[in-house]
């Protein structure tokens, strides 16, 4: 163990404390190592743990919410955790009414009817329960609900996020497919609050590397520059009640061990994140050049895909933009064009750009494998190596 300040921390810890004050972007993430995760509130606050939802209902009652809307995500929220909500809310004397929203797709119906929600019930607050469909309707309906409405110039729009849906937790702005079939950019709302629980039921199971990445893409997305830093409440707590509770063994490694490997890790995760782009990034960005199109609209496509995190590279995704070319010693020898099919299946909608489309996509692929090749993308790069040493 290494003692700092009449502290004690495991070598991990201290060690990535180091690596991350290297980063050109590293300062202000350490502001005080006795208080390892203190990060000034600029935008909003967020909790994190199985507490997520106490302390959700206890900042709404401080706040003076009222009059709620919860827009809870079918299948990513069970009966229990809404339960713990509304029953939260209802001890407070606080009226919350429930809307279900679709798992799957961000409809105009869903959002039309979350408008209309709290314009008849005269809410003052959207609670969005649930995965990124959920958050991006609750944002999306706010936007709408913001024009011109004095009734709900101060409507909150509170994210109560279900580990490990955060893909859209933090963008400035959505594309998605409107009920016509026409792809629309609409600017989002950031939530004011961002509280993240574990999934009911499975959470457990998941590995430590897996619950930890889930937490840390969630923090990555709304520390995102455009969207300002939030306030990580009960840092070192919270983190250790998440692990326990998402991993009731974590394969060997005390909780003591875990802890600081996953601070430590998540720092340098954020660190680089926050200055490097994802292999996604780099494909849309080359593609979108080539055939006119705005990159989030590419990358839009790929979130439609059946891909899970896919802004940060799918599976798929890095295996074809891992594609060593030809000639490389010991390569498989399966063609670029077979490696993009790979992919095509999966993003049909790939297939309805304009332009000279295979020939534009192979090539922006063959670019960015080529540039994935030379250089270490993404702040995950950077966690997965630390994080692999310490485990």
């Amino acid at each position: 163990m290494v003692s700092t300040r009449g502290r004690r921390f495991s070598a991990p810890l201290v060690r990535c404390r180091r690596l991350a004050a290297d980063s050109p972007r590293a300062e202000g993430l350490f502001t005080d190592v006795a208080r390892p995760f203190a990060i000034a509130p600029i935008a909003g606050e967020l909790a994190c743990g199985p507490g997520g939802v106490e302390w959700t209902v206890d900042r709404l009652s401080r706040d003076g919410a009222w009059r709620i809307l919860i827009a809870a995500e079918r299948d990513a929220v069970g009966d229990e955790f809404l339960r713990a909500l509304t029953s939260g809310l209802d001890a407070r004397g606080m009226h919350a009414h429930v809307e279900m929203v679709s798992s799957s797709t961000a409809t105009s119906s869903d959002i039309d009817r979350i408008v209309r929600a709290v314009r008849d019930g005269d809410r003052d607050t959207i609670v969005a329960a649930g995965g990124e469909t959920a958050i991006a309707i609750a944002r999306v309906a706010a936007v709408h609900l913001g024009k011109g409405d004095d009734v709900v110039q101060k409507l909150r729009v509170v994210a109560l996020a279900v580990v490990p849906d955060f893909s859209t937790c933090g963008q400035s702005d959505e594309w998605f497919w409107s009920a016509s079939g026409s792809l629309q950019r609409v600017p989002v709302r950031v939530p004011d609050l961002l509280a993240i629980v574990p999934a009911p039921g499975g959470s457990a199971a998941r590995s430590l590397l897996g619950g930890v990445n889930c937490l840390a893409r969630a923090v990555e997305l709304i520390m995102d520059p455009a969207v300002g830093a939030f306030a990580f409440h009960g840092a070192t707590n919270a983190i250790r009640a998440t692990l326990l509770h998402l991993l009731p063994t974590t394969g060997g490694i005390p909780a003591r061990h875990a802890e600081p490997l996953f601070l430590g890790s998540l720092h340098l995760a954020l660190a680089a994140a926050r200055t490097a782009p994802t292999p996604l990034d780099l494909f849309a960005n080359s593609l979108g050049a080539r055939l006119g199109e705005h990159p989030g609209a590419i990358r839009a496509l790929f979130l439609e895909g059946q891909f899970e995190n896919a802004r940060t590279g799918a599976p798929e995704l890095i295996a074809a933009l891992e594609w060593p070319g030809p000639d490389a010693p010991g390569a498989t020898h399966i063609s670029l064009s077979e490696r993009v099919h790979q992919i095509l299946v999966r993003v049909p909608r790939l297939d309805s750009l304009r332009g000279s489309r295979r020939v534009a996509i192979e090539t922006a692929f063959e670019e960015t494998a080529a540039i994935c090749r030379s250089e270490r993308i993404g702040g995950y790069e950077r966690f997965r190596e630390i994080a692999n040493k310490a485990l």
